[in-house]
């Protein structure tokens, strides 16, 4: 795979899946200091709403990470300049929130509706007033809070929805001639119709969007129109089912394409999202084992990308929990186990490009982690995600009976990361999938001589699998 193949696929999958969800947690943490420096005070969630409320001000939070490049620029661009920090000096008290140094206390303010960097939330009263994402320049940033300190936000900034017609960019492609409604402007015509219970002009809307989006964004629309209306899609299926066969019917245009053959990207990756909005991801196995037990593989003929394509294959087999094809989607488990770390190396070096650039290690971080969440793992480092990524993959090969394959994607792993995370990653993909070889029980070994408690797992989780272990290897 060429380099810009993938760095556009780890671009996609963190379109896909570079939004992760934590359980929300009770709110113990918020008496946690955070992080200090510039306007941020790191006063704990409690200090800094007392104070908020002594002082008739908001709480703004600034959700962060040591990965997240665009918001290490907003750090240096944007919430050290003089005016961004006036405002907050007259109006609220900051907080900076690093979710992976304060996983609960995120949790609790974040729960279930994930998060994408950087995020930032307004608070009055010990309630969210406002929630949006996503780099901001210092006067994108000001507008949207004063906006919030006067209340003027819609329902769906204040809940976190991303609103296409506020997205500017995107209207240079609008035709002001043809007495069309804009597309974007079309797309939030249908999520109010939504709100309202209005089916019947929300999938109109939709559906028109679907085919003729690509007039207006020539090029990109076709990439990514799935990504940028799945939500209404869902909503759609969800809605009723009147609501569901809309969206059936734009499956089965797309269906024919790849039933006849189908060479290029888009639209089978389409058909796929449409396959997931769904709920009926088996169609798409049931396409690959047709392929498979032709062919003895995954055989994608002339389609472009095919790598990109047998990745989203095997990582919805493995979320299917059906490790028997996941295990014969890749002819050579060691292709896609050599990408992940090419993607984990790039996304490391592109520290070092200019800002205007670093977008790109943005796109790759957010896809390594979404690979971990992909795989079971739970959202960490780049690193977590090769971990979890390459982890599937033995796995996968070891249910096949790929023994020699699986064991070589293993070792590759350990001279990647030689830690007892990575050991500890291998055994529980292996124990999802109910099949060991000898190497993954030597590996907890190794792992629990490490102290594998020190490694995320605690003492109970190391006994649980010490127990699976007994009983998967036992006659």
């Amino acid at each position: 795979m060429s380099r810009t193949a993938i760095i556009f696929a780890a671009l996609l999958l963190a379109s896909a899946v570079g939004l992760w969800t934590w359980g929300r947690s009770a709110p113990e943490a918020w008496g946690e200091p955070t992080q200090a420096g510039g306007p941020f005070s790191g006063l704990s969630l409690e200090a800094a709403q007392a104070r908020a409320a002594a002082e008739d001000k908001l709480v703004l939070i600034d959700f962060t990470a040591d990965w997240c490049l665009p918001c290490k620029s907003m750090d240096r661009n944007v919430w050290a300049r003089a005016e961004v920090q006036a405002w907050i000096d007259e109006h609220a008290v900051a907080i900076q929130v690093d979710i992976d140094r304060s996983r609960a206390l995120a949790a609790s303010l974040l729960g279930p509706h994930g998060v994408m960097l950087p995020t930032f939330m307004l608070r009055r009263d010990g309630r969210s007033i406002g929630r949006d994402g996503g780099y901001k320049s210092a006067r994108q940033l000001l507008r949207w809070l004063e906006r919030g300190r006067k209340g003027e936000l819609s329902a769906a900034q204040k809940a976190g929805r991303m609103e296409f017609p506020d997205l500017a960019y995107f209207h240079r492609y609008d035709v002001p001639d043809t007495g069309e409604l804009k597309p974007f402007a079309r797309l939030a015509a249908a999520r109010t119709a939504l709100e309202q219970g209005r089916l019947e002009p929300a999938l109109e809307d939709v559906a028109w969007l679907w085919a003729h989006g690509h007039k207006y964004m020539p090029g990109t629309f076709d990439m990514f129109r799935a990504s940028i209306l799945q939500p209404d899609l869902e909503a759609l299926v969800a809605f009723d089912a009147t609501g569901r066969r809309g969206v059936e019917v734009l499956r089965a245009d797309i269906e024919a394409a790849v039933e006849a053959g189908e060479t290029r990207l888009w639209p089978f990756s389409d058909w796929m999202v449409l396959c997931t909005v769904l709920g009926e991801e088996e169609r798409v196995l049931a396409w690959a084992r047709q392929r498979i037990e032709a062919e003895g593989a995954l055989d994608l003929g002339e389609l472009a990308d095919r790598a990109w394509v047998a990745q989203s294959v095997f990582n919805m087999a493995v979320g299917a929990g059906r490790w028997d094809l996941a295990g014969r989607v890749h002819d050579d488990l060691m292709a896609p186990a050599e990408q992940f770390l090419t993607m984990a190396e790039m996304s490391e070096s592109f520290r070092d490009l200019p800002l205007q650039q670093q977008a790109l290690s943005f796109g790759l971080a957010m896809g390594m982690r979404g690979l971990a969440r992909q795989a079971g793992g739970k959202p960490g480092s780049p690193a977590d995600g090769v971990r979890h990524a390459l982890a599937a993959l033995c796995a996968a090969g070891t249910f096949a009976g790929r023994d020699a394959q699986a064991r070589a994607v293993g070792e590759r792993l350990l001279l990647f990361r030689d830690d007892a995370r990575s050991r500890l990653a291998l055994v529980e993909q292996a124990l999802e999938a109910g099949r060991l070889l000898p190497d993954h029980v030597r590996w907890f070994a190794e792992a629990e001589a490490a102290g594998g408690s020190a490694h995320g797992r605690d003492p109970d989780r190391m006994e649980e699998l010490e127990r699976q272990i007994g009983a998967l290897a036992s006659p």
